[in-house]
């Protein structure tokens, strides 16, 4: 086919040919005069002489005959690109089927396409809408745009074209608009926040910096660190380098090493700033930013002298002794579940060989060591209740005939060496016992405590100093009486006339957790939205009546869960009344939380100077950071343990112990160094205390190498240490190994 010919299709009432301009070919008469509009084209075809055939009756014959047309003008591209400070932009347009005569088109502009930066002309371009004329004959013609250039970092910008008003008979072709894209050839480096922080247990800090605007270049930039209040080789190490950036790359990232400072002494900063370029990038703000380094010794914080697990573990169970010893299981295989134990220093105890391997949860730990698990020892029948002693031999002491049911099993040693045991069934012998049973401290069932009637499961159990047992969990009635609350049994497990809790639990929910303060007054935690009347979610204060106690927390606000359903399964409380809160939750009274451990005010008010930072599984994010079990210490300390892998930005797993408030100086310090003439160093003390420490060194303040174990005292203030032959620059510190 002629590659001039243009076919325009017109909706006509009967098939006509079309002669030279465009007029109708009264020689054309097609066989069948009814088709016309809205008749199928299926092909096209070209004559002998070039006319264009258009088949299906013939509806219309384009002859090639364009001496006399004027013909079309349209854009030769219907998008351009221009780069900043570049050569002038040159617009091409065409005339096409036909060039007869003098024509020209108006040339206009209109804004961006949406989505895009408008560019501004006069500032980002520079052009003025005409008339492009065509003389007799001429087929092209160009418009010329300027470009502007300046030193500002901006983004992609664009405009458009637009062809309008003809005249001398042209007629407008289907381009008649076109897209203008400005491309920025500025760009720079800035740091990716102007604030980073790392805690001090962290070992370094990662300073991110990115690329900004469209330019790939290659290029480069230093970053040097300057200290304000944290100080140069004591808590960070001063760095001055150059990061690389290569064609395409967007980041790049220095990491700045961060040292423990074994003493409280509050949170440090320095500064991290960018300067001296190499490729012509701009330093674009923020191009100096705050490192905050958080110290751990504060309430919340970690304990570093509590060892680290080299892993995480399967815990299915997490129970703290009195002395800051735990005993844990995990699941490891074929759903076998083996218990382990830990010594108060956070590592595993060698001597600690369990009779019962594989064992059912829960298990319980007495103050003196001694362990209840759910073992396959002693019973043959439901699951037997066996008791180890420390180093985890089976106690003689205690009876092996104790069974009980597989439905909600619970266990509560007391300090005088009974025992309170939940289950569907228990039974020893002949002696049955339905849903809670006391055992007394040699294993046989309590016959003087009996509780009559109980529907439902226990899942939580204190006792006060008069012997009074408050219960807790999904109950239905106790003694016959209906019951979806708390209850208060007297000694011999008969219900307590005088205690009788304002109002049920609904909507409906169970309760977890309980922790009774000196003056009665009784904490509530599970999963229940409202209590009774009151709108307490899932955490309440009853008053030693039973009564829901207004002045602690706000009606309607509570605990919340973004990520599933909250719950608070998990109460500790400190002697000066502050209450310790864990379970699932990650928002309290419209503020959100890091972790699901909290401590609240004796108002239920959050006490926001303890911030245990991100507990979760990896270092940004809480995703699965539940606490499994938890014990406070002498008062001062929170042994935790559960499925977390990061606590505070540190990698820390399984298990960890936690400050209730800032420690007192307990470390010694380093004061002053001499050397000896046969290359011995000598390393003087202030501050000291009893306690076991490992001296470290290193050449690069990044790899610390362990030297010796110190056994210090008060008494000792100076240690010694010769370094290898040829030794330049050595770093010494000391870390506790193991607290007396």
């Amino acid at each position: 086919m002629n590659p001039h010919l243009r076919c325009l299709l017109l909706p006509l009432l009967a098939p006509v040919l079309l002669g030279a301009p465009g007029h109708l070919d009264p020689t054309f008469n097609p066989p069948d005069a009814s088709l016309g509009l809205n008749d199928q084209v299926y092909a096209l075809a070209v004559d002998s002489d070039d006319s264009l055939l258009i088949p299906r009756g013939f509806l219309a014959r384009l002859q090639n005959d364009t001496s006399a047309d004027p013909g079309f003008v349209e854009f030769t591209d219907l998008n351009l690109t221009a780069t900043e400070g570049g050569p002038a932009l040159v617009v091409n347009l065409r005339r096409f089927s036909g060039t007869q005569g003098a024509v020209s088109v108006f040339i206009d502009e209109f804004p961006s396409a949406p989505g895009e930066s408008p560019a501004t002309n006069g500032v980002d371009h520079f052009f003025t809408p005409k008339r492009v004329s065509f003389a007799d004959g001429q087929s092209t013609a160009t418009v010329s745009i300027g470009i502007a250039n300046d030193d500002v970092i901006g983004p992609t910008k664009g405009f458009g074209l637009l062809l309008r008003d003809p005249l001398g008979g042209v007629t407008l072709g289907s381009q008649t608009s076109s897209q203008v894209t400005l491309l920025d050839d500025d760009f720079g480096v800035s740091l990716q926040s102007g604030e980073f922080d790392v805690s001090e247990l962290g070992g370094s800090v990662t300073i991110v910096l990115v690329r900004v605007g469209g330019n790939l270049n290659p290029f480069s930039v230093e970053v040097e660190t300057v200290p304000e209040t944290a100080q140069n080789n004591v808590d960070f190490l001063p760095t001055r380098t150059r990061v690389e950036f290569s064609i395409d790359s967007t980041f790049g990232s220095v990491s700045i090493p961060v040292f423990d400072n074994p003493d409280p002494s509050g949170s440090k900063t320095f500064h991290v700033r960018l300067r001296d370029p190499i490729g012509t990038p701009n330093l674009v703000a923020p191009t100096d930013a705050v490192v905050t380094i958080r110290d751990n010794e504060r309430p919340g914080g970690l304990d570093a002298t509590h060892t680290r697990l080299v892993r995480a573990l399967n815990l299915v169970g997490f129970y703290p002794g009195a002395d800051g010893s735990a005993l844990i299981v995990t699941n490891r295989f074929f759903n076998s579940t083996r218990p382990s134990r830990l010594k108060p220093d956070g590592t595993f105890d060698a001597d600690f060989q369990p009779a019962v391997t594989n064992i059912t949860t829960p298990a319980a730990l007495y103050d003196d060591g001694r362990i209840l698990v759910l073992g396959a020892v002693g019973a043959t029948v439901g699951t037997p209740l066996t008791r180890l002693l420390p180093d985890g031999r089976r106690d003689p002491d205690f009876a092996t005939n104790i069974a009980l049911g597989t439905t909600f099993p619970g266990l509560w040693p007391q300090s005088d060496g009974s025992i309170y045991v939940a289950a569907n069934a228990i039974s020893q012998g002949t002696v049955k016992r339905t849903g809670l049973a006391r055992l007394q401290p040699d294993g046989q069932i309590d016959p003087g405590f009996t509780v009559s009637n109980l529907a439902g499961a226990v899942k939580a159990l204190v006792t006060d100093s008069q012997g009074r047992i408050y219960i807790g969990g999904s109950l239905s009635s106790v003694g016959g009486v209906s019951h979806h609350d708390v209850v208060r049994l007297l000694p011999n497990g008969s219900l307590d006339p005088a205690y009788r809790a304002q109002a049920q639990p609904v909507n409906p929910g169970e309760m977890r957790a309980l922790a009774l303060t000196p003056d009665g007054s009784l904490y509530v935690g599970g999963t229940f939205v409202r209590f009774g009347t009151n709108n307490r979610p899932y955490l309440v204060r009853l008053t030693p009546t039973g009564s829901v106690d207004p002045g602690f927390g706000l009606e309607g606000s509570g605990f919340a869960d973004i990520h599933g359903t909250p719950s608070v399964d998990l109460l500790a409380l400190q002697s000066d009344g502050r209450l310790l809160v864990a379970g699932h939750f990650s928002r309290y009274q419209d503020t959100d939380l890091p972790a699901s451990l909290v401590r609240l005010r004796d108002d239920g008010s959050l006490d926001t100077g303890f911030g245990t930072g991100l507990i979760g599984a990896n270092a940004t994010t809480t995703l699965d950071g539940s606490v499994l079990g938890m014990r406070i210490i002498a008062d001062s300390e929170l042994l935790i343990g559960g499925h977390f892998n990061f606590i505070d930005g540190v990698s820390w797993p399984s298990v960890a112990r936690l400050y209730l408030s800032t420690p007192t100086g307990q470390t010694p310090r380093f004061d002053r160094a001499a050397l000896d003439t046969d290359g011995t160093v000598r390393l003087h003390l202030a501050g000291g205390v009893n306690g076991r420490y490992q001296l470290e060194s290193t050449g690069d303040l990044q790899t610390w190498n362990p030297l010796q174990i110190l056994d210090l005292t008060p008494a000792i203030l100076e240690i010694t240490d010769l370094p290898p032959p040829g030794t330049e620059v050595r770093f010494y510190r000391l870390r506790s190994a193991l607290q007396r």
